[in-house]
């Protein structure tokens, strides 16, 4: 057998990446370089702050509806001091309300959705192989599609790559 001493990287052939989803912050970093990982497990936090704001207007828009729609019950259920054309404006008032509600509880569920999205989780189990994860990542801005974290899955194959020196090619490939 033939026998060289040369630099070599051993690295998994399919390495398991994680991406920002959008520009936003990271806000906890849950596992570090070397850290065993389970399939679901969370490991980094992100904040959109734009994210964060649409949400809250869509919630106090569904706030704001709902109240409309239970004053607008209870006066007309009332029957109170309404004229005819005033009792109509507030029957389409209600209306269009309720036909309206549906669409906006669905932008917020949609919004909820995209925060969940900021939540990485491990898509397999395996091992954390990003240097200094935490002290690279906590508090930082990133932009989308940012690379953030590497993990080497348990069930991918592994590879090995030596670097040899020209003049041993020759040798090592006729054998």
């Amino acid at each position: 057998p033939l026998r060289w001493v040369a630099p070599a990287i051993i690295t998994t052939q399919y390495p398991e990446w994680h991406f920002a989803p959008s520009d936003s912050q990271v806000v906890e970093v849950m596992v570090d370089y070397g850290d065993r990982v389970e399939t679901g497990q969370m490991l980094l936090k992100l904040h959109d702050r734009t994210l964060q704001h649409q949400l809250d207007e869509a919630n106090a828009t569904v706030t704001q509806s709902q109240h409309r729609i239970q004053e607008l019950r209870s006066r007309l259920l009332r029957n109170e001091h309404d004229t005819p054309k005033e009792r109509l404006e507030a029957e389409g008032e209600l209306e269009r309300l309720l036909r309206l509600l549906p669409e906006q509880q669905q932008q917020v569920q949609a919004l909820i959705g995209r925060q969940e999205r900021l939540i990485l989780r491990a898509r397999s189990s395996g091992r954390i192989v990003t240097w200094n994860a935490r002290g690279l990542l906590r508090d930082r801005p990133v932009r989308t599609g940012q690379a953030l974290l590497q993990i080497h899955p348990d069930d991918s194959p592994w590879i090995a790559e030596a670097k040899l020196p020209q003049r041993y090619a020759s040798a090592f490939l006729t054998r």
